[in-house]
């Protein structure tokens, strides 16, 4: 029996520089990327650290250790990420 995978992604921003790209957690590969290491709670964690709520999340696999806050920060409709990243080649599929 053939089982499906749910790709999933989240966008966080590192804690250390907001301004620099999002980095995308992800759940599959695609060609010349690996899917994401840190476990998907971990990934999904990212994305509720608004720093009024929050406490960033530190992403520890792989090493070094980044501490990630919520993507929403600067990037609050991650389409435009997705449209302009290798990994729209999937709309394809969905």
């Amino acid at each position: 029996m053939a089982f499906s995978v749910c790709r999933t992604f989240v966008v966080a921003k590192m804690a250390g520089n907001i301004t620099a790209t999002p980095a995308i957690f992800r759940s599959y590969s695609i060609e010349g990327e690996p899917r994401t290491r840190c476990a998907i709670w971990q990934a999904a964690r990212t994305t509720t650290a608004a720093p009024t709520f929050f406490a960033p999340m530190p992403i520890d696999n792989p090493q070094p250790t980044i501490i990630y806050i919520d993507g929403g920060l600067g990037l609050q409709y991650p389409a435009h990420e997705r449209d302009q990243s290798p990994f729209y080649t999937l709309k394809a599929n969905f």
